[in-house]
């Protein structure tokens, strides 16, 4: 078969590797599209600390089932389906009562475990889910990052009239906004790339702020707020400056959600933490989340699909890789084509 591999930070190549064989309690899918994810591009400027070389990359796909025992799991040959992509113990505490994302052995594909950029994956069937057939492959490809939005909004235990302050306008958090307004809840995004809020500001979001040149955001919270501070924060950036005010950007008694990686250490003001009696909450990929997702892109409660940016054959990404990684500004979802 043929994958996308990045042997050390900036060595990418497509080649042919052996098939991958199925394991009890897998299936053999063969891949029609996988997006490119930031983690892909981390791991290609060697950004990524996680990311055990030479990988495999990929962790968003979309195909077809070639291979899978009868019945399994209520899925069977030719079924389209989407793929949680990490795999877990099944018995430790954290998997015991649900959380499986938290398993102290769970392995990312893509970082420490071999990707789906590839034209064949071996896949659990338990984490197989089914496409229906108003989603098109090239839509199920953003099941998988809307799922870490939805995990995000619910760590904060979003609900209906929040004021939910998202800082990134990157993919997770226009998807994180778009999910805010299926929940009933007003999201306030910012970010520094004005093409993106208007993206944003056309799919619905109608509080958007540009923070390029360092801009004080507090006026528009306030604004948007009637005077007070949004109760949650869904910090999607990982950019230091506004992760070392984020207990400025709060109310009282808010929640706080990190979902963006910074890119390296950052002093964080603890006292305001007990001041204002905030919650923090970590968030890692996403728990249960899939099928969620499937059905609010189905029912078009969220328009993930207008996040695309092109659709690209296999063999042009390693050519394509580095553009997007100069300029990540230019380019929200970029898809693999390995049909």
């Amino acid at each position: 078969m043929k994958a996308l591999f990045i042997d050390a930070p900036g060595e990418i190549a497509v080649r042919e590797t052996p098939d991958p064989k199925p394991l009890p309690g897998q299936a053999l899918v063969k891949i029609h599209r996988c997006g490119i994810c930031g983690s892909d591009i981390s791991a290609y400027k060697g950004q990524n600390p996680t990311v055990q070389y030479p990988i495999l990359v990929g962790h968003e796909p979309v195909g077809v089932i070639s291979e899978i025992e009868d019945g399994a799991h209520g899925l069977q040959v030719k079924d389209r389906v989407v793929a949680e992509p990490f795999t877990f113990c099944g018995g430790c505490p954290m998997c015991d009562i649900g959380r499986y994302n938290d398993c102290p052995s769970l392995k990312t594909r893509g970082t420490q475990i071999p990707g789906t950029m590839s034209t064949l994956i071996a896949h659990n069937q338990r984490q197989l889910f089914k496409i229906p057939d108003n989603i098109s492959d090239t839509e199920a490809v953003m099941v998988e990052p809307l799922t870490i939005a939805l995990h995000a909004l619910h760590r904060a235990g979003v609900k209906k009239g929040d004021r939910a302050l998202i800082t990134g306008a990157g993919t997770i958090g226009i998807l994180a906004a778009l999910a805010c307004l299926a929940y009933g809840a007003v999201p306030l995004l910012v970010d520094p790339v004005e093409k993106r809020l208007d993206l944003a500001r056309q799919l619905g979001v109608g509080h958007t702020f540009n923070n390029g040149g360092g801009s004080d955001i507090i006026p528009f919270l306030k604004e948007a707020t009637d005077g007070y501070l949004p109760g949650v924060i869904l910090e999607c950036s990982g950019a230091g400056p506004i992760l070392e005010k984020l207990t400025d950007y709060i109310g009282f008694g808010g929640r706080i959600v990190f979902v963006g990686w910074p890119k390296g250490p950052i002093t964080f003001n603890t006292f305001w933490v007990s001041r204002k009696e905030l919650d923090l909450f970590g968030c890692r990929n996403s728990c249960g989340c899939f099928p969620e997702a499937v059905e609010r892109i189905a029912k078009g409660e969220v328009a993930a699909g207008k996040l695309i940016t092109e659709v690209i054959p296999l063999d042009d990404v390693p050519r394509m890789m580095p553009e997007i990684a100069q300029h990540p500004d230019k380019y929200l979802k970029v898809i693999v084509d390995l049909s």
